[in-house]
């Protein structure tokens, strides 16, 4: 996750979770709609920087309606999306599976 091994040093830890943060920004908007409210205003919801990682998105262990299932913009035309809370369990217990790595 973005805030996991961080240097002991307050700036270099900054400028590293900077660094994810911008990776996984681009990992997420790659499998998005090109439709999505958040890619047109180029913001993440807090859910979706605290529970995904880059490897789980660029690996496929996660899709689009995934990634829209963590979303709180309900004027976007995906927010509806069907299993929404097994997908959002699906995504927590992936990151439960990478701590214990």
């Amino acid at each position: 996750m973005i805030l996991d091994n961080l240097p002991d040093d307050l700036d270099t830890a900054k400028q590293e979770a900077i660094r994810r943060f911008r990776l996984l920004r681009m990992a997420i908007f790659k499998i998005l709609p090109e439709d999505c409210l958040l890619r047109s205003r180029n913001v993440l919801t807090g859910k979706m920087v605290g529970l995904l990682d880059v490897d789980v998105v660029e690996n496929g262990f996660v899709g689009d309606k995934d990634i829209c299932a963590l979303c709180l913009e309900n004027r976007c035309i995906h927010f509806n999306v069907d299993d929404k809370a097994s997908r959002i369990l699906k995504i927590e217990r992936l990151k439960d599976f990478g701590e214990m790595q």
